[in-house]
């Protein structure tokens, strides 16, 4: 009898869990013996958590009881749109070669994760995007301006809004979100950087984490708890710059921008838009936050509908590479 600890896959749908039995058998960088379970019960049953080395389990099957059992790797297929947090997930239905890649990443991670990543380059550069005016091409200008940066060194970009819409601007499935980041940087700062692999999804040339799922989470985040995040960013990467896409509703908000090296602050033209800038600016000054004044650059958006912030011929592009980029350089972070 082996003590070989096991890949358990547990889904009801037993035509699919044999089908991809079978292929994870027949790919050449699975070299543990495979079991499938056809139901939770089943698994919870006939095995025990100190025998599996990774469980592969459907959504549907993913019950409290199994989520409590202490497995000590966990991917879930995902069978619908509903958000698990805490978890690792994948689709269900992509390509089996996917999912292959995910087990794979899952089961070398605790080598990639025992040793902490070390900051070689220079100083993370910070650029805060923070307007209290709406519909002002925000969360666009952070993502083009991320992409003109990642010309000169690495860009990461930190969205802050739980209804980013980015999932459908890019095409893509998220399977992280910007508090998990949190967690490790206070509870496993040690697994910070390979965690940040795991979810990142590419933005053109920049790099962007995933953003917040929930809303209650940006209310529970605190402001001390994001300034951690980013020095613990700032030690344990070596992106050049990260360009922060912020909202009035995140906690700490006027200190985190007080840690940025540049402020950006998308306007609008006409009367509604210059009364908030002016509140925003008179928040400010109740905040005891003048020293922020100086630090801040208005870009009003230009004209017309931007179809492709990603675009480098974008107008959007070609008016924060001549408002912003050389407002950097003169600050020395160019």
């Amino acid at each position: 009898m082996t003590n070989q600890k096991i890949l358990a896959i547990t889904d009801d749908e037993r035509d699919y869990a044999i089908h991809l039995m079978e292929y994870l058998m027949s790919d050449t960088r699975m070299t543990m013996r495979i079991a499938v379970y056809t139901g939770a019960d089943r698994l919870l049953s006939l095995t025990t958590p100190e025998v599996v080395s990774i469980l592969v389990i459907a959504e549907s099957e993913y019950t409290p009881e199994v989520a409590a059992a202490g497995y000590e790797k966990v991917l879930v297929l995902n069978e619908t749109d509903r958000y698990l947090k805490g978890v690792h997930a994948t689709s269900k239905y992509q390509p089996m070669d996917g999912i292959a890649d995910e087990i794979l990443h899952l089961l070398t991670s605790d080598e990639a994760e025992s040793t902490p990543s070390v900051r070689h380059g220079g100083r993370l550069v910070r650029i805060g995007f923070c307007s209290p005016i709406p519909g002002c091409l925000q969360t666009s200008a952070a993502l083009c301006l991320a992409n003109l940066l990642s010309q000169k060194a690495p860009a990461l970009v930190l969205n802050f809004e739980p209804l980013s819409g980015l999932s459908v601007l890019l095409s893509r499935e998220f399977t992280g979100d910007l508090s998990e980041l949190v967690y490790y940087s206070d509870c496993q700062k040690e697994k910070l950087s390979s965690h940040l692999s795991s979810i990142l999804v590419k933005a053109g040339s920049a790099d962007l984490v995933p953003p917040l799922q929930q809303v209650k989470d940006l209310s529970e985040i605190r402001g001390d708890q994001w300034l951690e995040l980013l020095s613990a960013l700032g030690e344990v990467t070596d992106y050049g710059y990260v360009v922060l896409d912020l909202t009035q509703m995140v906690q700490g908000l006027f200190e985190i921008l007080d840690t940025c090296d540049l402020v950006v602050v998308m306007t609008k033209d006409g009367r509604p838009a210059r009364a908030k800038l002016a509140e925003f600016n008179a928040r400010l000054t109740r905040a005891g936050q003048e020293n922020l004044l100086p630090k801040i650059r208005q870009v009003q958006v230009p004209d017309g509908q931007i179809e492709d912030p990603l675009s480098a011929s974008s107008e959007l592009s070609r008016l924060l590479s001549g408002e912003i980029l050389p407002c950097l350089a003169e600050g020395g972070h160019g």
